[in-house]
């Protein structure tokens, strides 16, 4: 008869899963904050999503080539 995990298992579980994704978190509601929101102290947690972070990125620089060139060297 096999054991199955109890609660204590779940729990470090989500509690791994949460220290690893915390940062990839962090990273996608920078995205989507304006600069001023980004280093206001004390923090802001409740916004207006903007897209214009994307914008910038998408629109204003060469973005297709730098992904291409990225995809090169990692393939290589």
């Amino acid at each position: 008869m096999q054991r199955r995990p109890g609660v204590l298992y779940y729990a470090g579980v989500g509690g791994i899963l949460v220290f690893f994704l915390f940062p990839f978190g962090i990273m996608v509601t920078n995205a989507l904050k304006t600069e001023v929101q980004i280093t206001a102290y004390p923090p802001v947690w409740i916004f207006a999503p903007t897209w214009k972070n994307f914008e910038a990125v998408l629109g204003t620089h060469a973005f297709g080539r730098y992904i291409v060139n990225s995809s090169v060297v990692g393939a290589g």
